[in-house]
């Protein structure tokens, strides 16, 4: 991020030399209406100046992410705040279009919002948090690595009581197959049920090719959401999510917090608001 004295600094030709320079990279057009492609074409080019020899766009660019060889407890004092802001970070595999299934599968058993373990556990069975999340997230295309993120609000002298559960969910995760068949038929509907409108198709396809579908996921999902078990949700568990390092960051006032007690999760590296934050 800019600093409080560079943005003072922005000119308006500094701003339209930087809008200009974006413009000579390759770029999607989409559009939607009753004209055929051609006539489109035709008027774009005569309104909109493309210049010639365009870059190549690297887009989306994904960048690397931290690795942890033991569990980490980043700690950030806030002395005025009276709750804790925790975030849960655990490194995963590799991600390929045909772990999907499975990934929504796991995602809504552990963290689908009320009927997922997370939020149950943590507010509604032990009234820890007022608010707790937990998904794992893939990277806009394949190849690239995807990763468990959580989030936990909570009372400040609460703090440790909730991230011990929560860091407890994620190295022994609770079995409640009973829910499966409850998994199964969110998943189907959701899916057969959702539809981008008509002025986002295109722009939803193109995402689709990026990712490197070559049609419409939705048919696959469908048919592997059918097939999913119990156990497949269990060895996502063991094989992506159960062998990472946690690394947890807390944004707290750590009078309200037992520092000690941390250190029983894992190693603890206190950080300045300064080193994260430009002013």
């Amino acid at each position: 991020r800019f600093t409080r004295d560079q943005i003072m600094e922005f000119t308006v030709s500094k701003l339209a030399a930087d809008f200009i320079k974006a413009t000579q990279y390759e770029t999607s057009v989409h559009y939607t209406g009753k004209f055929n492609a051609d006539v489109v074409k035709d008027v774009l080019k005569k309104n909109l100046a493309f210049p010639s020899g365009l870059q190549a766009s690297t887009s989306p660019v994904v960048l690397p992410k931290a690795e942890y060889g033991e569990n980490t407890i980043m700690l950030c004092n806030n002395k005025d705040a009276r709750q804790s802001d925790v975030y849960i970070y655990v490194g995963g595999n590799e991600y390929n279009l045909a772990d999907r299934a499975g990934i929504d599968a796991f995602n809504q058993y552990f963290g689908g919002g009320f009927s997922g373990i997370v939020l149950q556990e943590l507010r509604e069975l032990r009234s820890f948090a007022y608010t707790a999340l937990a998904s794992y997230t893939t990277p806009p295309v394949a190849g690239y690595k995807g990763s468990l993120q959580g989030y936990i609000g909570v009372q400040g002298d609460k703090t440790n009581d909730a991230v011990g559960e929560f860091v407890s969910l994620i190295a022994d995760m609770p079995l409640k197959p009973e829910r499966m068949e409850n998994i199964r038929q969110y998943l189907y509907q959701a899916t057969v049920a959702s539809s981008p409108s008509l002025r986002n198709r295109s722009m939803l396809i193109e995402d689709w090719q990026r990712q490197g579908y070559t049609r419409d996921p939705r048919i696959e999902l469908v048919a592997s959401y059918n097939k999913q078990s119990f156990d497949d949700i269990v060895k996502f568990y063991n094989d992506v999510v159960k062998p990472h390092p946690i690394a947890i960051a807390i944004i707290g006032n750590t009078k309200l917090i037992d520092v000690n007690k941390l250190k029983t999760i894992g190693k603890v590296v206190n950080i300045n608001s300064k080193d994260l934050f430009k002013y």
